[in-house]
């Protein structure tokens, strides 16, 4: 009896053990696949290979000895492996609705999973920096400098991973409206901090605060007060790979943009009409973003100006009636509130911080 009992223990053990191994093979192969054809998709866009098929071109020299195609397949799985363990975890691992469209999928697995991927390891990065500066660091106002970057940076990336568990979840609820805001804050999340970083290199204040991070040399005191500690170079080029990181998302415009063709509401799903809604809306959040974010950057370089806080709920309601029309309500403001949110973020730390806000960023 012992005898069955331990060969039954051993059976389910080794049973336990092959399940493990096959499920971590096919989480292997499904996101080297997934990765694979997202890069073939980037590949076919260039001339040469738009007319290829698949097979052909994948078999091509340009790209089977092409050492930059294998890192760029093997950089896009490591996203995706992260990316589709954190939504898991999320319960939303698997497709959104039971008639998950062929776009919805591509969306989900290609950028959704690839971006939020991106953000679990800056997270997982940022965590390890924090927990070896309290536990390793003994000089207090490098500690402290260190902390508040890695807190800022862990806020700000945890708020694009929550749109991004957004923009599926509204995706499963098929609701056009707020779908197409959270897939339209994909790209204004980038936009508004990419264009944060150019106005610090275009404004005497801002250049003079990227060049302190970057050399590691301390800003000028106020009069009569002891000169500051250096900010550390890591900082700097921390948060610089970070606004570059901003500059790929931009490219989302590629992978949302057929998110924004599609209509719940239309026996077509993808109609004419609802394909230039979604792409309108998408330009005058893009356009009225930058250009208001410029304009408050360039103004507030000198210092900050509350003033302009109140100014930020007009900026909301013109571009969402400019987004929506005759047809703007309560309901639609909120979604075009989402969909400039980036945009309203930075320009309210702005008005708020002044040129101290790229300070404020690294933690200074």
């Amino acid at each position: 009896m012992d005898v069955d009992l331990e060969r039954s223990d051993s059976l389910r053990s080794e049973s336990l053990g092959s399940r493990l191994k096959q499920r971590c093979v096919e989480e292997i192969y499904f996101v080297w696949s997934e990765s694979e054809e997202l890069m073939l998709e980037f590949a076919q866009s260039v001339p040469y290979f738009a007319h290829l098929p698949r097979e052909e071109a994948l078999r091509h020299r340009a790209l089977r000895w092409n050492p930059l195609w294998w890192l760029s397949i093997l950089g896009c799985a490591a996203c995706i492996l992260l990316g589709h363990g954190f939504h898991t975890a999320c319960c939303q691992g698997g497709q959104v609705r039971s008639d998950e469209l062929e776009v919805e999928r591509r969306a989900r697995i290609w950028w959704v999973y690839c971006y939020s991927g991106g953000f679990v390891g800056t997270v997982l990065t940022d965590l390890i920096a924090l927990v070896s500066a309290v536990v390793t660091e003994t000089d207090p106002e490098e500690r402290n400098r260190t902390v508040r970057s890695c807190e800022v940076a862990i806020l700000i990336q945890i708020w694009y991973m929550v749109g991004d568990w957004n923009l599926l979840y509204r995706m499963s609820r098929k609701d056009t409206v707020l779908m197409h805001a959270a897939a339209i804050s994909r790209v204004t999340f980038g936009a508004a901090f990419l264009v944060a970083f150019v106005i610090g290199l275009l404004t005497p204040a801002g250049e003079a605060i990227l060049e302190h991070w970057f050399w590691g040399r301390a800003p000028p005191p106020p009069p009569g007060t002891p000169k500051p500690p250096p900010p550390p170079q890591e900082t700097a080029i921390t948060w610089i790979i970070r606004l570059v990181f901003c500059a790929f998302m931009v490219i989302a415009y590629l992978g949302y943009t057929p998110l924004l063709r599609l209509d719940y509401q239309s026996p077509d799903l993808e109609v004419q009409d609802a394909q230039n809604r979604g792409i309108w809306k998408l330009k005058v959040a893009l356009v009225a973003g930058v250009l208001v974010l410029a304009a408050e950057g360039f103004m507030f370089s000198r210092g900050p100006g509350l003033w302009m806080l109140a100014a930020q709920p007009f900026f909301v309601l013109g571009t969402a009636y400019l987004m929506e029309g005759r047809q703007l309500s309560c309901r639609r403001s909120l979604a075009a509130l989402g969909a400039v949110f980036p945009f309203v973020v930075v320009g309210s730390g702005f008005a708020a911080c002044g040129p101290a806000l790229w300070s404020i960023l690294a933690g200074s």
